[in-house]
């Protein structure tokens, strides 16, 4: 069974998000944005991903979160 290639010619591999997702997970947070939201937070992202983490869905949700509530007060641990 062959696989399919998916490196691209210099040994990279790309994994794309797109400001649809960072939409769609905004509207689960109850939370309206705009495309020019979505594309400043998946700039963010991007600039801000840890290698160890990666991109994922809750990295996407503490950065919507933040860059909307960007006042809101951090929970203090006692």
């Amino acid at each position: 069974m062959a696989i399919p290639q998916s490196i691209d010619k210099d040994g990279y591999i790309h994994i794309k998000w797109h400001i649809d997702d960072v939409k769609a997970t905004a509207e689960q947070m109850d939370i309206a944005i705009t495309d020019e939201d979505a594309r400043e937070i998946l700039e963010i992202v991007k600039h801000r991903h840890d290698a160890e983490i990666g991109i994922n869905w809750e990295v996407i949700k503490v950065h919507i979160d933040a860059h909307m509530n960007p006042y809101k007060p951090k929970d203090k641990e006692n």
